[in-house]
């Protein structure tokens, strides 16, 4: 196992004066110049401390700059912070900024981004400009990102997904026991909704939730109804 020093505090003090000037460009040449030991510790200051005290703004700035320059290398840094800051309520996501990184990413890139931020957002919206913009055309990569996201809203998006597409009931069925093999209350009723709105046979064992014929009209309403009915 690689160590480092998570501490140093004149390291530190470089980073926190570059980022104050709101210069991605300095703080770019900055991590260059670092050694290979250096560059791991601004690497965990930069997670675990400064980014997570920027504005949205200043944040998608440096991250426009630092990561195209290696991706490999800062990404996952400023994924982390970024999980801090929209835990927040201080990071919010554009069109623009998510295509800007689709410009540059790697498919491992793109699945890093989904798989840590699926997971925290919590809202529709922002779940469907994640997807529309990140697996643009890749059905099959959404799906699997969605329901390993596994919240409500990622399965409101798998769901407007799943109606919209020409699936047989074979692939319909495999997704429901992905669901229920996830044991929590809201994936067994997301398996229950995907079960009676497509009406799938052989689906093994039975569900809590009861759906009446009219609802599942309404499901197609929009996000608000769909979302009361997982959280039953």
């Amino acid at each position: 196992m690689v160590s480092f020093r998570k501490h140093n505090p004149l390291l530190r003090s470089r980073l926190l004066t570059t980022i104050n000037t709101n210069s991605p460009a300095e703080l770019l040449a900055t991590l260059s110049g670092l050694s290979v030991s250096e560059l791991r510790t601004a690497n965990y200051l930069l997670s675990e401390e400064l980014l997570g005290q920027l504005s949205s703004e200043q944040y998608w700035n440096f991250f426009a700059v630092i990561v195209p320059s290696n991706s490999k290398g800062y990404l996952g840094t400023f994924l982390k912070a970024a999980v801090q800051l929209y835990k927040q309520g201080q990071l919010n996501f554009t069109s623009d900024i998510l295509l800007n990184f689709e410009t540059y990413a790697t498919s491992i890139d793109r699945r890093k981004f989904l798989e840590t931020l699926l997971p925290i957002v919590n809202n529709t919206d922002e779940v469907h400009l994640l997807i529309e913009t990140l697996c643009k055309d890749q059905f099959h990569a959404a799906v699997s990102f969605l329901l390993n996201a596994a919240t409500p809203f990622a399965y409101y998006e798998l769901f407007c997904l799943l109606r919209v597409a020409e699936l047989n009931e074979q692939v319909l069925l495999r997704y429901i026991i992905q669901l229920i093999k996830r044991g929590d209350t809201i994936s067994f009723n997301m398996a229950c909704v995907l079960t009676c709105y497509f009406d799938v046979k052989e689906v093994p064992g039975s569900f809590s939730l009861r759906l009446q014929n009219y609802e599942l009209g309404r499901l197609e309403e929009g996000p608000a109804y769909f979302l009361k009915v997982l959280n039953r």
